[in-house]
């Protein structure tokens, strides 16, 4: 047997695997991710918002649509699935800082701020989501803030390589 039969076999196996299990969100994302990784991006629009109409409040669907609208260069598109998505599950981190990168994206940095500064607060902390709440303090002026927002977030960041790198950068 050939690799790419190997191959080709492995993925069938994968899909079948998910589509088992696609009475559950987590099947129909899974479907999703794997038609992202196989190029066939209008089948995984199709899978995530299949996800999403077995349940609205389905994060993963949520950031992973929008995350192919982004891949696609449809940030206004990615934006308005994750407002959805922020809508039912309004404090939820991994929301409020995708939609902040989105924001982020299309220059409209200060909208972006207040939503990275309540992804901050999450617990657990997340070092990717305080490295990048730092970042943006630092590059509008902020940096004094920044410095207290990585020094604050150090230990409960388990000692993040990119936390510490920051708070050396901006001492």
């Amino acid at each position: 047997k050939s690799r790419r039969d190997s191959y080709r076999a492995a993925v069938a196996e994968l899909e079948a695997s998910y589509r088992a299990n696609d009475d559950r969100v987590e099947g129909r994302v899974g479907i999703g991710d794997l038609l992202v990784a196989l190029g066939r991006s209008d089948e995984a629009e199709a899978a995530y918002r299949s996800a999403l109409a077995l349940d609205a409040s389905a994060v993963p669907a949520a950031v992973n649509l929008a995350d192919l609208y982004r891949r696609r260069g449809d940030e206004a598109q990615a934006e308005a699935v994750l407002r959805e998505a922020l809508a039912r599950s309004p404090d939820n981190s991994a929301v409020e800082y995708t939609l902040a990168l989105s924001l982020i994206r299309q220059g409209r940095k200060s909208e972006a701020l207040a939503l990275l500064a309540s992804a901050a607060k999450s617990t657990p902390v997340r070092a990717d989501i305080v490295y990048t709440y730092a970042v943006a303090l630092a590059d509008i002026g902020r940096r004094d803030e920044a410095i207290d927002v990585l020094e604050a977030n150090l230990v409960p960041s388990r000692g993040s390589r990119d936390v510490l790198l920051a708070l050396v950068a901006f001492h």
